[in-house]
């Protein structure tokens, strides 16, 4: 049995990929890749509805990462939860993935490794990177959607300040499992069949179920527009801020975007923002994605646009995203706006 621990950086479609390989989970099965529930019900209940969670090795990422760990974290009922699923995967290969794993070391993820290679023949990492201002611009808006996270007011001082951790979070993993057990791939190259390239890589033979699980599974966690970042920041100043900003999350970040927009970033903030990062992603190219026939990560790959905006009627986007939300928070849960 091959292990794969599917590690999810951040923003790189991680929730999109959990959603649909647990609602595939048994075709999966049949195909010699066991993807096991969550120790907890509720994680796997939201991600077979579609909805956002960090995947179905919640409990390994918190048994690696005690510093990341919630009060009630019960360390017995893991370490039995894992037991449990090295006996229910028998010869098929074992899928974990959570992004609760991100922060793990090799003292701390040394014994969870220890009885998995004694269960397993390798136990190997999958993860991806982004474009660097895409992922930044993707990182501001998940942590705004959150009221309890404090954020600057504006995009661009967090860009000013922004270093993305490619290359330490790659070389921390390379100390835990070694090199040679790391996959890492450019998310923007995988993005269009991400299920797909993600089964190539850790079961070949259920590669050809990718097109059927992507297309059965629903937007998850899409990044906001412009408009809709405003009508966050103006959501955070309510009383009742958790429930509108869930509310947002689930009945309209889960849906097609209401108006077309593009973010436009000053030349001089991106040019701040290159010089501050292109080491490292330099670093990210040489040693993790060249070598392996990769394209290259970069600052920018264009959809994010630099410079001069044009042609965006904010008053009339604004309009639409209003009735959009209001038609959100008056329907049904599985309402879509």
């Amino acid at each position: 049995m091959d292990i794969w621990l599917h590690v999810g950086f951040g923003k790189t479609g991680t929730s999109a990929v959990q959603v649909a390989l647990a609602r595939g989970r048994e075709r999966l099965a049949e195909c010699g890749l066991f993807y096991p529930p969550s120790l907890e019900r509720k994680h796997d209940d939201r991600s077979v509805g579609g909805g956002i969670t960090s995947g179905n090795a919640i409990a390994i990422g918190h048994l690696m990462c005690p510093g990341q760990r919630p009060g009630d974290f019960d360390a017995t009922a893991a370490w039995s939860w894992l037991e449990r699923v090295l006996a229910e995967a028998g010869e098929r290969t074992l899928l974990l993935s959570s992004e609760t794993m991100v922060w793990a070391t090799a003292a701390n993820a040394g014994p969870v490794l220890d009885l998995l290679r004694r269960r397993g023949r390798r136990v190997r990492v999958l993860c991806h990177v982004r474009h660097a201002l895409e992922w930044t611009v993707a990182r501001y808006a998940q942590r705004l959607k959150n009221p309890a996270n404090a954020m600057p007011d504006d995009l661009e001082t967090l860009l000013a300040n922004t270093t993305v951790p490619f290359e330490w979070k790659l070389k921390a993993w390379a100390a835990v499992v070694g090199r040679d057990a790391i996959t890492c791939r450019l998310y923007d190259e995988d993005r269009e069949a991400l299920v797909t390239r993600i089964l190539e890589v850790v079961h070949p033979p259920a590669a050809a179920l990718g097109p059927e699980l992507a297309a059965s599974t629903p937007l998850v966690n899409r990044s906001p527009t412009p408009t809709e970042l405003r009508l966050l920041r103006r959501l955070r100043l309510e009383a009742d801020a958790e429930d509108l900003c869930r509310v947002f999350r689930h009945r309209v970040l889960n849906t097609p975007a209401a108006v077309a927009e593009e973010f436009v970033v000053p030349e001089a903030v991106f040019a701040a923002f290159q010089a501050r990062n292109q080491p490292i992603l330099d670093a990210v190219n040489r040693t993790w994605l060249l070598p392996a026939g990769r394209r290259p990560v970069q600052a920018s790959a264009g959809r994010i646009r630099i410079g001069d905006t044009g042609g965006v009627d904010a008053a009339r986007s604004e309009a639409i995203l209003a009735a959009c939300f209001i038609n959100a928070v008056r329907r049904p849960p599985a309402g879509r706006c």
